[in-house]
């Protein structure tokens, strides 16, 4: 250590070569003198920083209890849960629907016989009427060559030509209009949901062998004591261990994956983010820190050492951000994009961020083709993240230009110290094909490899995702957004309390354009490269009318990188014992400005306590209340469910064979299969229906609308097949009421109906007429606050048909305010 410090210029760190210690300002391009260079973290500091991480996300996926949207379910668990649990086995005839039908409910039959649900990404297909491409005398069939005789002139090899060319667009139609979710994002939960089959098997299994085992140790004076006790001592620990996974299995299954995302995607997201602060820090090794020259004029172009405060401030903000310990650690399709994207960023670092000057000294990648490895892995991540999501392209296309220019942009030195500018458009074509272009469409071809492997046949899911969002614009059947939407609510929302530091950095920025194309003004080079990522993927993604927040999570690590950039001056800079330096005051005999200490370093002042403290108060607060309270009940049915399921099958008294229930809720309220997996027991769901396909259509109505506007009218159209009610004389004899058979009706009804509260409120007189009854009520989302009121502060909704009443009573807060509660209402047989 000593040693290299004695002599930093023989120490490259991670092959950056020798940087100056000291600089001239009469030229910043000239460093003929060697720069200290930190050297980077070993690997054991790593490790411990990303278990740090990975112990905060952990923690963070354990207090998540809500729902945030249905994608995080649909997209990831649910066509997972079918992957594993019935990848063995065939599906039957076809599609099985329930009353109501549900076209994309599909039975799986394996030893447990489960089923498993797929929504309309997964299932959407190519079909012969879908287009019109080719002619009859040219048309091919769906999956082979073309029909009928060839008597036309051409040549063979034209024919030849022509039928290759058929084949490739007609493969290109098909993709278009096949699935348009990928399974590259998928394949952690699946290999989770496999390792959980397997211990499920195991536990099943292991119970048998034990008690066959139990039965042949009994003969004391043939075995020894010892080893008696030993081999009961084994079986103990293997009975155990086999009660706690078939006890656990539901919430292993449910909340498993999202543990999985929180150390396979979350903390690696969050360590990239450190990564690229320190390399940035390292690239240069200095910050800005505006300083006065002889004509007092402001240079920008003096440094100050900060070592890791801006690495550090950027873990803080992303680690702090509410959004990211809301979207980030859940099992997103984005999720997965934003860490392919931020690990992508730091494996890029020296290419996006080095100095142009410097390339070959700094270990950037050599543009004759012998590019580094971690370039290479980059770009695959990113034809990876483009399979899962087009849209990310619009990141990873910027980065791709922008590493191709700055690979052609050269900086040489002249004998008197001065600098010419040259520019190889050689070097430029040959990174933006050799490394951008080759090694993305290797990465998309990995994935249309996935996606072979999982769907059965040839698919390229981005482009079915393009042709149904960009071209046919279904995006919007999902909802609208203003062009300008991203701009004053989407991003404001994402970065929350980082929002006044990065509206500052983009002021700076652009407050001095000509500082922009200064060599010496690095921290702006900087700025402009990681603004030149996020701009464009904002603006694309403005052009969709369909707009999101989590569609801009994978921009938020580049957010975090730029708002510490300003906290780190707010708190570093702004010191009371760390003033602006005068450059002559600091100038030693040859002229080089002097490498300035800071005592302070490494340690936490008073100021960055409290900005701590304030990033806290700013972001957990409404993670606590969005991540526990806001939309808990799809979450907390289902475990409730699962739960009065085990307790009914164990005591034996429902009857039945399987159980069923019947979502009667908007589109996709709940997550299905996957969070009501009880092993031994088979569990048959329905929920209501709003594909494109009816959302489109102006003469269809979709299930979820149709039930939303008459709850009575589709429950008694949709159930009809119960016996008409007999009006039988009262005892008073002016009244009749329905009398049903019960035992009739309770054979072609639900288990179990999951309803909200104000459609629970309609129906409820009609399904308790049917012989179900009121089983219990999820608290799902706060509905109104009121003034405490002690004599009467139950919140009642009434049926319009007999008067039942549905009634709550609220939450009070210190006798003032009751907080009222939007309910799921459950009924049983």
């Amino acid at each position: 250590m000593g040693q290299e410090s004695q002599n930093p210029a023989k120490t490259p760190r991670d092959g950056l070569g020798p940087i100056t210690q000291q600089r001239k300002i009469e030229n910043p391009l000239q460093r003929d003198q060697p720069r200290t260079i930190h050297k980077i973290h070993s690997k054991l500091h790593l490790v411990k920083l990303f278990c740090l991480i990975a112990t905060y996300r952990l923690t963070n996926a354990w207090m998540i209890r809500t729902q945030f949207d249905p994608d995080e379910f649909w997209q990831t668990l649910e066509p997972a849960y079918c992957l594993a649990f019935g990848a063995h086995s065939k599906p039957l005839s076809g599609s099985t629907s329930s009353a109501g039908g549900n076209e994309d409910t599909f039975l799986f039959e394996n030893n447990e016989s489960r089923e498993c649900a797929l929504t309309w990404e997964w299932t959407r297909q190519w079909s012969r009427q879908s287009s019109e491409v080719f002619s009859n005398s040219q048309s091919t069939s769906l999956f082979g060559r073309e029909t009928g005789d060839d008597n036309s002139s051409i040549s063979l090899a034209h024919t030849q030509q022509l039928s290759v060319r058929q084949e490739v667009l007609q493969f290109i139609e098909r993709a278009m209009h096949g699935p348009v979710r990928s399974y590259v994002s998928i394949l952690p939960t699946y290999w989770y949901y496999l390792l959980c089959r397997t211990l499920f098997d195991w536990a099943g299994k292991s119970y048998e062998n034990i008690h066959a085992r139990s039965d042949t140790i009994t003969d004391h004076e043939t075995i020894g004591a010892w080893k008696t006790f030993w081999s009961q001592f084994i079986d103990s620990v293997r009975n155990g261990t086999r009660d706690f996974i078939l006890r656990n299995a539901t919430y292993m299954i449910s909340k498993g994956p999202v543990f999985l995302h929180s150390v396979l995607v979350a903390a690696p997201t969050d360590l990239s983010v450190y990564l690229i602060a320190y390399h940035l820090v390292n690239l240069d090794n200095w910050t800005k820190f505006s300083v006065r020259g002889q004509d007092g004029g402001d240079l920008s172009c003096s440094w100050q050492e900060v070592k890791l405060w801006w690495p550090f401030w950027s873990l803080v903000c992303s680690m702090t951000s509410w959004f990211n310990g809301y979207a980030l650690i859940r099992t997103y399709a984005n999720s997965m994009e934003a860490a392919c994207l931020a690990v992508g960023v730091a494996l890029l670092a020296p290419e996006l961020f080095g100095e142009l000057h410097l390339t070959k000294i700094a270990g950037m990648s050599d543009i004759s083709g012998n590019h580094r490895p971690q370039a290479k892995l980059a770009f695959v991540l990113g034809g990876l993240s483009a399979c899962v999501r087009f849209t990310s392209l619009a990141a990873w296309i910027p980065m791709g230009i922008l590493i191709s220019i700055r690979s052609g942009m050269d900086i040489s030195i002249l004998s008197n110290g001065s600098s010419v500018k040259l520019y190889n458009q050689t070097k430029v074509c040959g990174t933006l094909i050799k490394l951008c272009a080759a090694f993305g469409l290797l990465g998309v071809l990995i994935g249309c490899c996935v996606d072979r492997w999982a769907y059965g046949f040839w698919a390229v899911p981005f482009l079915g995702n393009f042709h149904f969002n960009a071209i046919l614009g279904n995006g919007s059947l999902y909802g609208t957004h203003p062009f300008l939407w991203y701009i004053y609510a989407g991003i404001p929302a994402v970065c929350g309390s980082m929002l006044p530091f990065l509206l500052f950095n983009l002021i700076v920025l652009f407050s001095n354009p000509s500082q922009i194309s200064s060599n010496c003004n690095k921290i702006n080079n900087t700025r402009i490269v990681l603004f030149g990522i996020i701009v464009p993927y904002v603006i694309l993604h403005s052009f969709s009318e369909h707009k999101e927040f989590r569609f801009l999570l994978p921009m938020l690590p580049l957010i975090c990188v730029l708002a510490a950039d300003v906290m780190v001056e707010l708190v570093i800079f702004m010191e009371d014992g760390v003033a602006p330096i005068d450059v002559d005051a600091v100038k030693n005999s040859d002229g080089l400005v002097k490498r300035v200490e800071n005592d302070s370093r490494g340690k936490l002042s008073a100021r960055s306590k409290g900005l701590f403290l304030v990033m806290i108060m700013l972001n957990y607060p409404h993670l606590l209340y969005l991540g526990m309270i806001h939309q808990r009940g799809p979450i907390a049915v289902n475990r409730y469910l699962t739960s009065v399921i085990s307790e009914r099958v164990q005591r034996n008294i429902t009857g039945r064979t399987s159980q069923s229930i019947h979502y009667l809720m908007g589109c996709h309220s709940t997550p299905l299969y996957s969070h009501l997996h009880i092993p031994e027991v088979k569990i048959s769901a329905w929920y209501l229906d709003c594909s494109p396909d009816c959302r489109s259509s102006s003469e269809e109505i979709c299930e979820s609308d149709a039930f939303l506007n008459d709850p009575l009218g589709f429950v008694k159209a949709t159930y009809d097949h119960l016996p008409d009610g007999v009006c039988v004389d009262s005892s008073d004899g002016n009244t009749c009421h329905r009398d049903y058979d019960h035992q009739a009706s309770l054979s072609k009804l639900p288990t179990f109906f999951v309803v909200m509260q104000n459609e629970a409120a309609t129906i409820s007189s009609l399904i308790e007429d049917w012989g179900m009854e009121h089983l219990g009520s999820i608290r799902h989302s706060i509905s109104s606050l009121s003034r405490h009121n002690r004599h009467n502060h139950e919140y009642c909704l009434t049926s319009v048909e007999d008067g039942r009443a549905i009634c709550h009573n609220p939450i009070t807060f210190f006798s003032l305010i009751d907080v009222h509660f939007e309910h799921i209402e459950i009924y049983s047989i």
